[in-house]
């Protein structure tokens, strides 16, 4: 019996979604791509961790409309590997950087976690509250 392998990615748009039509089955299918950035501080250094992330469908009409870069978001998804099953690399400005490709199943926009705070906390739980606000003040800004 299979199962579904999901990754949960916490983060904020590093640039405005970009929203394409594709021909998938005889009709016109919308997808969205988001480049997505997570951070965690590690010996007073901050660590940066990319992705890109694709949405198929009404999900990618919805996030392209409401999302911008900045807007915070939760992303469940799949991750996809390259052939060698590792993350993409490439060159920025003289320094080599690698990113993770990712086929999202949920989008959830928390564009407004900080200002609503116990509104998460009574939806999902304090203690999700409080995980999601937390890691999201380490969040960059963008």
């Amino acid at each position: 019996m299979g199962s579904k392998s999901t990754i949960t990615i916490v983060g904020q748009l590093a640039f405005d979604p970009e929203m394409q039509y594709h021909e998938r089955g005889g009709e016109s299918v919308a997808v969205t791509n988001l480049r997505i950035a997570t951070n965690r501080k590690y010996r007073g250094e901050d660590e940066v961790t990319w992705y890109r992330v694709a949405i198929w469908g009404s999900d990618a009409e919805n996030t392209a409309r409401f999302c911008k870069k900045g807007t915070s978001v939760v992303i469940e998804g799949r991750l996809i590997p390259n052939e060698a099953g590792s993350p993409r690399v490439f060159e920025h400005n003289g320094e080599f950087k690698a990113s993770y490709e990712v086929y999202a199943y949920n989008v959830t926009f928390v564009a407004n976690l900080r200002e609503q705070g116990d509104s998460v906390a009574e939806q999902f739980g304090a203690e999700v509250g409080a995980v999601v606000r937390d890691y999201l003040d380490d969040v960059p800004r963008f």
